[in-house]
């Protein structure tokens, strides 16, 4: 039997979406952890009486912990296996966000933000990578969008967090995440992946991890040997490779630029934009944030509808045009209605990338290209904040060359990338 042939016909339903609903904690979890940031970087800037790049390198230091945590978990997870590696950067997500709400030296606070920052970038590519080896191929694309759309959750949930307890004691907003440390617990009932320990021939964890699908039988498992390099990572640059390679990295940077580029300074950028105070600018930002929902969900639609590279292109060439438009937002309705618009489209460009980059590697290094990608995405979300503050006096021009990084992303998903709607992944 084929693996995917066990997840669509011997694995129950309710078995699936519990997978689903225990990976969307962890996904959440990370997703709070960046967009915090947002929502309380003026807030830290006014506690350590800091100027704005100063402020800047707190998020850029996040963003370096996540590049280095998605290259070095994603690598550790494609030799170790899944669940281990969701545990250890889980761990270290929820404690150095927790204690970011704690006033220290600012160099050490640079540091915990670095360490944040390694779990967080860890924890996602490691996550995608399991829950894209338990979907069945005619429901994987959905299921990695759903996954992606927990971010939004996350978001909304720090967002009121903020804006309600958070508003008087804005370190509220990190010690929150000591909870997620109650998630470790889902961990104890869900099995290791499947693909995982077949292509690793560990033949008695697997017997013992398909029980915890409810599967007692024995089974062998039908699957094309991938030949690869002992460095998982290294496999990426091989000739059949290297060309998804290089344009998923461009992807995943690209994307992340535009997010990081437009949250990051998010509430001083309305509050300059429309001349209103933070207070206000985070109402907007609450409500933006609050977009990105039906965005995962329009990508969750059009991604088994439409396929994944239509439907990825025009995310990407619909959140270009409304950057174009968000940029010369002058009143209320405009920037409401142009910066939602924007959120929609890259919501939904976010979501079917981490439906698609797990789609186009094979298990044996799939971790790896997820936390390859990754790390090019955190190196977009170092340069991001700094690139805006060093532009802030010219902000049409600015968010408009984002929207041509974008336009560009576009050409290139249509011209060079691979459908993977409806096939088996290795």
């Amino acid at each position: 039997m084929k693996i995917e042939e066990l997840f669509g016909k011997l694995v129950k339903k309710n078995i699936q979406t519990r997978l689903l609903a225990v990976t969307s904690l962890f996904w959440a979890t990370g997703a709070a952890g960046v967009m915090v940031m947002s929502l309380t970087l003026p807030k830290i800037a006014s506690l350590y009486n800091i100027s704005q790049t100063q402020t800047s390198l707190i998020a850029s230091f996040t963003f370096l912990g996540m590049l280095v945590g998605a290259t070095t978990f994603g690598n550790l997870a494609d030799t170790f296996g899944r669940k281990a590696l969701i545990a250890v950067t889980l761990t270290i997500t929820s404690i150095f966000n927790a204690m970011t709400g704690v006033k220290m030296q600012f160099e050490l606070l640079l540091l915990v933000r670095f360490l944040a920052g390694l779990g967080m970038g860890g924890l996602l590519p490691v996550v995608n990578a399991y829950l894209a080896e338990f979907s069945p191929k005619m429901l994987r694309g959905r299921n990695l969008v759903l996954l992606e759309a927990s971010w939004a959750i996350g978001s909304i949930i720090i967002g009121v967090v903020a804006i309600t307890i958070g508003k008087t004691f804005w370190q509220i907003d990190y010690f929150v995440f000591l909870f997620a440390l109650l998630f470790l617990f889902a961990l104890i009932g869900i099995p290791e992946s499947i693909k995982f320990l077949a292509k690793k021939n560990k033949k008695g964890a697997l017997k013992e991890n398909l029980k915890k699908l409810g599967i007692e039988e024995n089974i062998e498992f039908e699957y094309v040997e991938e030949k690869i390099l002992r460095v998982p990572v290294l496999n990426l640059f091989k000739k059949n490779y290297v060309g998804r390679t290089l344009m998923t990295w461009y992807m995943w940077f690209a994307v992340s630029f535009a997010y990081y580029g437009f949250f990051s300074w998010l509430p001083k950028v309305i509050s300059k934009m429309i001349n209103t105070n933070l207070t206000t600018s985070n109402l907007y930002v609450f409500t933006l944030l609050a977009m990105q929902l039906p965005g995962y969900m329009l990508g969750a639609y059009f991604i088994e509808k439409a396929g994944r590279k239509v439907t990825l292109s025009l995310s990407f060439l619909g959140t270009a045009v409304m950057a174009f438009l968000f940029a010369r937002s002058t009143n209320n309705t405009s920037l409401l209605l142009n910066g939602s618009l924007m959120t929609i489209f890259c919501m939904s460009a976010w979501g079917v990338i981490y439906a698609y980059t797990p789609e186009l590697f094979p298990t044996e290094f799939r971790a790896s290209a997820n936390g390859s990608a990754g790390s090019w995405a955190r190196v977009a979300g170092i340069i991001a904040p700094l690139y805006i503050s060093i532009l802030f006096k010219n902000l049409v021009f600015a968010i408009s060359l984002i929207g041509f990084m974008l336009l560009i992303a576009a050409v290139w998903i249509l011209i060079k990338g691979i459908e993977t709607k409806g096939r088996e992944i290795g």
